[in-house]
C-alpha cells in the first residue's frame, strides 16, 4: 500500500475512531448545599477568552461531582447554576498545566436572579492527579534571562538532568532526561504531538521550537498514564492561537564582543587555557501577531524570527598551507581566525477555526532555514568566509578549519493539523497529525578541499588538517498522529486512545577524493603511517513504525482518587532496497553495492500497566499523598534494535554495527616519503609498504552481525523500565507548596554484542598499578585488574552476534532518589520554582561480562575509528555511583508600582557530562583516566560513576524596567549570564599521558556575558 494511501486511510480513521484526548487542564470539584449535602444536576460553565467556543460546561452527577476537561491555559470564570439556588460565579481562575484543578462550590437557597461573585485562585496542591509536572507560563518564559530556546529553560527545572552545563547566549538543541534515564529519552511535543527526530530516541531535534510564543511549557516528569510511550520527561509546548482581539509583540536583542568578560585566570593559564570562547556577535529579532480573521470563527497567530551567533573558537586559526598540495605540515595563520557561526530564519503561522459549535480545527506550518558555519571560499554558500576569518567546527582548535565541516545549508518544516469536538457535555473527541521534514548534516562546503588527503598528527600535538573527509548529508521525516475520546461524569474521567508514528531516516556519508585519510605514527616508528580507507558514498535508510491503543480511567470518591491505565504497543522496522549501500563505484568498490529490502524488528508486542492514587489527606485541598507505579517502553524509532539488522549498517557516526565494514586502517611505512601507501591496499597481507594484514572484514558482504531472530520479535522483548513514586505535597503558605517525593526506576531487557571470534579464554586477568599522582584517587599507586585480550587474538576479524544479555547471565540497573520542590506564585508578583534531586544508580552485569569480557572494550566489537580502544576495569561491571545532589530553579519578581523586573536562574549541580544515547545514564559515567599501561594497551584507571570534577555553580540574572503607554507595554532589560564569572571546567583532558596535562580543562564555563533586550507587547 502506498504511503499516500495509508495516510489518507489513517486520517479518515482518526475522524471516525472514538479514542483518547491529549490532556490539557481539567476543572473538577464538588457542589454542596449549606447543610453539606451534595447537589446533583448543577450546571457548571467555564468561560474564557482562551476558548474560541467561549464556554465549556458540565453537569454535576449523583455525587455532586463535575469535571470539565481539555481546557487551554488562560483566565477563566466558572459559574454554578441550579434552579432554586443562588448562582455562584468564581472569577479570575488561572488555568494552566495538564493536571486537575479543584474548584468546589457551596450553593445556598435563594432568589434565582441572585448571583454571588467570588474572587478565585488556582490551588497550589494537586489532590486528584499523581502526575509530577512543572508548568512555566508565557509571561515567566519571557521574563527569564535565557536565550529563547527550550534547553536554556529546562536547565532550570528541578529534577531534570542534562540540558547543558553552561549558560548559553545562543539557541542550541538539548537532550534531557530525569531520574537516571537514557540521555535521549526526553521528548519535545507541540500541542501534544511529538516533533522530535526520526532516530536516536526521537525526542528532540535541531529545530528552533517556538518557545517564546508558547502559551505555556508543560514538563511532565513522571506518573504519566496511557498516552505516554516512554517513562522519560515530556516537554509539551502549548501554542498560542490568536483571539478575538488583535495582539502582538516585538523582541530584539543584539550584542558583540564588548558584551563578554574574561574568566580565564592565572590558574587556568597554568593549565593551558589561554582564552575562553569569544563572542563576536549575536542577534535575535522577532515579531508575532495574532487576532481574528472572523470573530468567534477564525483566528490566526503568526511569527517571524531571525537569530544567530558568531563565536571565536579559542586557539583556532586558518591553516597557512590550506590548499597547497606540496605541504603535509600545518602552520597557523594568526591573521585569520576560526569561528563558529550559526543562524536560522523562521516563519510560522497557525490558523484556528470554529467550524461549527461542536467542531474546532487548527493548522500549523513552521518553515526554518538553517545556515551553520560557512563556505571555504569568499563567494559561495549561505555564509561565505571572510578576509580575516574562516568557519570552524564544534570540535575545537585541534581540527583545522579546512579539515572538518559542520556546514548546514538547508530547511526544516513542521506541519500540524488538529481537530477537537465536544460532542456533548460528557464526550470529547480529538485527533491530530504532525510531520517534520528535515534536511540536515555536516554537508560539503562550497570550496571544500576534497582533493587533498586529510592528515592527523598525534605528537607533539594532536592536529587534524589539510583536507576534509567526514561529510554527511541526511534527511529525516518523522510522522506522528493521535486520536482520542474522553467520556466524563462527575466522578469518572474515562479515556480510550490511539497513537502512532512512522519514522523515515536516510543518511549519506561522503569522503574525500582519495578514499582514505592518514595518521602520522612516526613517533612510534619513523616513517610509519596509518591509512584509514572508507567506502563512500555510503547510504543507509531505515523505517520504523508503531501503533498503540490504551484505556485509562480516573475515579474520585470522597478524598481518594484512583487512576489506572493499560496500553498495548506494536512496533516494527524495515530497510528498503533503495538508499542502502554504495550507490556508485568508488575507490574501493569497483561496482555499486546494493542490498534487497530487509526486515528489522518484525513485531514487538507489549502490554504496559500504569496506575496510582492521590489522597486529599485532610479534605481541605492543602495536603496530598500520592503513589504511582508504571511500566514504560523504550522509544520505537530508528535506533538500537530497530536498526541492528540493516545490512548496510556500518558502525560509524554513532550508529550501531557494523553489519558491513566500510572502514579499515592499513599500517604502512613510507619508505619513499611520498605520503602514499605504495601497496595493494585491498590485499589483506603484508605487501609493498603495507606491513600488516589489517583489513579485517573490510568490504566483506558475508561478515554481517549474526542477529538472534528472537530479539527482533515477540511479547515483552522491547527494553522497558518500571517506575515507582511516593510523594507528599503540602501548602506551606498561601499560594506556595512544598513537595517531597521518592522515585525509583528499574531498567530491564538488555542486549549485547558478542564477538564470537574471541572468548573468555582469550583474555588474561592483568593487574596494573596506577602511577602515583595527586590527581588520582588517594594519590594513585593503587592496583586495578583488567581483562586484556591476548596477543594471539588481537588481529582476528570481528564477527559479532547480537542477542539477549540474559543468554549469559543477570543484568540489573536501577536508580533511586529523593526530590524536593517548592512552587510559589504570590499575588505580589513573585513566581518561584526551586528544587533538589538526590540520587544514584547501581548497575551490575558481572555475570554477563564474565562470558563476554569484550563488553569492557567497545573496539573489540566495533572497528570504527570513532570507537575508543580503552579497557575498563574488570570490577566496573558493577557500578555503584556516589550519591549526587543537584539544585535548580528560577524566580521572577516585578516590583509593584515601580514596575521593575528582577528574575534569575540558578544551578548548583554535579559536573556531569550526559550522553545522548539509549543507555540509562544514572549520574553519568564521571571522569576517566586513560593510561597506556606497560602492557601496551590503554586502560581506564578510574571506576565509573565515582570521580567527578568540581561542581558547577552558576547564576544568571535579568534586570528590567516595564513602561506602559496606552495599550502598549515595553520591557527594557539587561541580562547578566554567569553573574559571578565562574570559570569551572566543563570538559577535561582525560588521557593520562605522563600525568602533567591530565585533567587540564579543555572547556570552561562561558564567561560573564551582558545582553540588552527590548520587548514590546501591543
Amino acid at each position: 500500500m502506498s504511503l499516500l494511501r495509508r495516510m489518507v486511510l489513517l486520517m479518515v480513521g482518526l475522524v471516525l475512531l472514538p479514542v483518547s484526548a491529549y490532556a490539557q487542564a481539567t476543572l473538577a470539584g464538588v457542589v454542596k448545599d449549606p447543610s453539606g449535602a451534595v447537589l446533583p444536576g448543577v450546571t457548571v460553565e467555564a468561560s474564557s477568552p482562551a476558548l474560541i467556543e467561549k464556554t465549556r460546561s458540565a453537569i454535576t452527577d449523583g455525587s455532586g461531582q463535575f469535571q470539565i476537561v481539555d481546557l487551554r491555559p488562560g483566565t477563566y470564570g466558572v459559574t454554578f447554576t441550579l434552579t432554586g439556588f443562588s448562582t455562584v460565579k468564581r472569577e479570575g481562575l488561572e488555568v494552566s498545566g495538564s493536571g486537575v484543578i479543584t474548584v468546589n462550590a457551596d450553593l445556598k437557597v435563594g432568589n434565582v436572579s441572585e448571583t454571588v461573585n467570588v474572587t478565585s485562585e488556582a490551588p497550589v496542591v494537586e489532590v486528584q492527579s499523581t502526575k509530577r509536572q512543572a508548568v512555566i507560563e508565557n509571561k515567566t518564559i519571557n521574563e527569564l534571562p535565557v536565550a529563547r530556546g527550550y534547553g536554556a529553560i529546562l536547565a532550570a527545572v528541578p529534577t531534570l538532568q542534562g540540558a547543558g552545563a553552561s549558560s548559553s547566549s545562543s539557541v542550541n538543541p538539548s537532550f534531557f532526561t530525569a531520574h537516571g534515564g537514557p540521555g535521549n529519552e526526553g521528548t519535545v511535543q507541540l500541542d501534544g504531538l511529538n516533533v522530535g527526530a526520526a532516530f536516536n530516541g526521537g525526542g528532540v531535534s535541531g529545530n528552533a521550537y517556538d518557545v517564546a510564543n508558547a502559551q505555556e511549557m508543560q514538563i511532565s516528569i513522571s506518573g504519566n498514564l496511557g498516552d505516554a510511550e516512554t517513562g522519560g520527561p515530556i516537554l509539551n509546548l502549548v501554542p498560542q492561537t490568536g483571539g478575538n482581539r488583535f495582539k502582538g509583540s516585538f523582541f530584539g536583542t543584539s550584542a558583540g564582543s564588548w558584551a563578554q568578560g574574561n574568566n580565564v585566570d592565572d590558574a587556568l593559564k597554568a593549565q593551558g587555557v589561554q582564552e575562553a570562547a569569544g563572542l563576536i556577535k549575536l542577534w535575535d529579532i522577532s515579531g508575532a501577531v495574532g487576532g481574528p480573521i472572523k470573530r468567534d470563527k477564525l483566528w490566526f497567530f503568526a511569527n517571524v524570527r531571525d537569530f544567530g551567533n558568531h563565536t571565536q573558537v579559542p586557539g583556532l586559526y586558518a591553516n597557512k598551507y590550506a590548499g597547497d598540495a606540496s605541504h603535509w605540515d600545518y602552520a597557523p595563520d594568526l591573521n585569520v581566525l576560526g569561528r563558529t557561526a550559526t543562524s536560522k530564519t523562521v516563519t510560522s503561522v497557525r490558523l484556528t477555526s470554529q467550524l461549527t459549535p461542536r467542531n474546532k480545527v487548527s493548522f500549523y506550518y513552521d518553515y526554518q532555514w538553517d545556515c551553520d558555519q560557512g563556505g571555504m571560499n569568499k563567494s559561495d554558500g549561505c555564509r561565505p568566509r571572510g578576509d580575516n576569518w574562516v568557519p570552524g567546527t564544534v570540535f575545537g582548535a585541534p581540527f583545522s578549519p579546512e579539515a572538518n565541516t559542520n556546514y548546514w545549508d538547508a530547511r526544516e518544516i513542521i506541519s500540524q493539523a488538529t481537530w477537537s469536538s465536544p460532542v456533548t457535555n460528557k464526550l470529547l473527541l480529538e485527533a491530530g497529525y504532525a510531520t517534520f521534514v528535515s534536511h540536515w548534516g555536516w554537508m560539503k562546503q562550497p570550496g571544500a578541499l576534497t582533493n587533498l588527503v586529510q592528515m592527523t598528527t598525534v605528537v607533539p600535538t594532536f592536529e587534524v588538517y589539510r583536507g576534509v573527509d567526514n561529510m554527511i548529508d541526511n534527511t529525516q521525516n518523522p510522522n506522528t498522529w493521535r486520536a482520542s475520546a474522553t467520556y466524563v461524569t462527575g466522578a469518572h474521567n474515562l479515556k480510550v486512545g490511539y497513537r502512532g508514528a512512522y519514522h523515515v531516516e536516510q543518511t549519506t556519508d561522503l569522503s574525500n577524493d582519495a578514499g582514505y585519510i592518514l595518521t602520522d605514527l612516526g613517533f612510534l616508528v619513523p616513517g610509519m603511517y596509518s591509512a584509514t580507507m572508507r567506502i563512500a558514498p555510503w547510504q543507509q535508510s531505515n523505517r520504523t513504525e508503531y501503533h498503540a491503543i490504551y484505556a485509562q480511567d480516573q475515579w474520585t470518591h470522597n478524598r481518594l482518587t484512583l487512576q489506572g491505565a493499560l496500553r498495548y504497543d506494536r512496533a516494527w522496522s524495515w530497510f528498503p532496497a533503495e538508499h542502502n549501500g554504495a550507490p556508485q563505484a568508488g575507490v574501493w568498490n569497483k561496482a555499486p553495492i546494493t542490498f534487497g529490502e530487509a526486515k528489522g524488528v518484525t513485531g514487538y508486542n507489549d502490554i504496559t500497566p500504569r496506575g496510582g492514587l492521590a489522597y486529599d489527606v485532610f479534605g481541605n485541598g492543602k495536603t496530598s499523598f500520592k503513589v504511582n507505579v508504571g511500566k514504560y517502553l523504550q522509544s520505537a524509532n530508528n535506533q538500537e534494535n530497530y536498526t541492528v539488522s540493516n545490512p548496510a549498517l556500518d558502525g560509524r557516526n554513532g550508529r550501531r554495527g557494523p553489519n558491513f565494514q566500510t572502514t579499515a586502517s592499513r599500517t604502512f611505512i613510507d619508505f619513499n616519503g611520498n605520503h602514499v601507501p605504495d601497496c595493494n591496499m585491498l590485499l589483506n597481507a603484508p605487501n609493498g609498504e603495507c606491513v600488516a594484514a589489517d583489513l579485517g572484514n573490510f568490504a566483506n558482504p558475508n561478515a554481517s552481525t549474526i542477529v538472534n531472530p528472537a530479539v527482533l520479535s515477540g511479547w515483552g522483548v522491547r527494553p522497558y523500565d518500571w517506575q515507582y513514586g511516593v510523594s507528599v505535597q503540602q501548602e506551606v503558605a498561601p499560594r506556595t507548596s512544598l513537595e517531597v517525593g521518592w522515585a525509583r526506576r528499574d531498567f530491564r531487557n538488555f542486549f549485547v554484542y558478542d564477538n564470537v571470534n574471541i572468548g573468555p579464554n582469550d583474555f588474561t586477568a592483568t593487574t596494573i598499578t596506577a602511577p602515583s599522582s595527586g590527581k588520582l584517587p588517594n594519590g594513585g599507586g593503587y592496583p586495578t585488574t583488567y581483562d586484556l585480550l591476548n596477543g594471539n587474538a588481537v588481529n582476528r576479524p570481528i564477527q559479532n552476534r547480537f542477542t539477549f544479555a540474559g543468554d549469559y547471565g543477570d543484568w540489573t540497573n536501577h536508580w533511586n532518589g529523593v526530590d524536593i520542590t517548592v512552587n510559589s506564585r504570590l499575588r505580589q508578583g513573585l513566581t518561584l520554582q526551586i528544587g533538589s534531586s538526590t540520587g544514584r544508580a547501581i548497575v551490575d552485569n558481572c555475570a554477563v561480562v564474565a562470558k563476554v569480557p569484550e563488553m569492557l572494550n567497545p573496539a573489540l566489537t566495533n572497528p570504527s575509528p570513532f570507537t575508543s580502544n580503552i579497557y575498563q576495569p574488570a570490577g566496573s561491571c558493577r557500578k555503584e555511583e556516589s550519591w549526587q545532589t543537584q539544585v535548580r530553579g528560577f524566580a521572577a519578581y516585578t516590583m509593584p508600582k515601580a514596575d521593575v523586573l528582577i528574575s534569575g536562574i540558578f544551578r548548583f549541580q554535579p559536573n556531569s557530562m550526559f550522553g545522548v544515547g539509549a543507555t540509562p545514564e544514572g549520574n553519568s559515567t564521571g571522569l576517566s583516566a586513560n593510561y597506556v599501561a606497560p602492557t601496551g594497551q590503554t586502560v581506564n584507571l578510574l571506576p565509573p560513576g565515582q570521580v567527578f570534577a568540581d561542581r558547577i555553580n552558576q547564576i544568571d540574572m535579568r534586570f528590567g524596567k516595564i513602561i506602559n503607554f496606552g495599550n502598549k507595554r515595553a520591557n527594557i532589560a539587561v541580562d547578566v549570564l554567569n553573574l559571578f564569572n565562574a570559570n569551572t571546567g566543563t570538559a577535561f583532558q582525560q588521557n593520562y599521558g605522563d600525568g602533567s596535562q591530565y585533567l587540564n580543562p579543555t572547556a570552561i564555563l562561558n564567561p560573564r556575558f551582558v545582553r540588552f533586550n527590548v520587548t514590546v507587547d501591543f
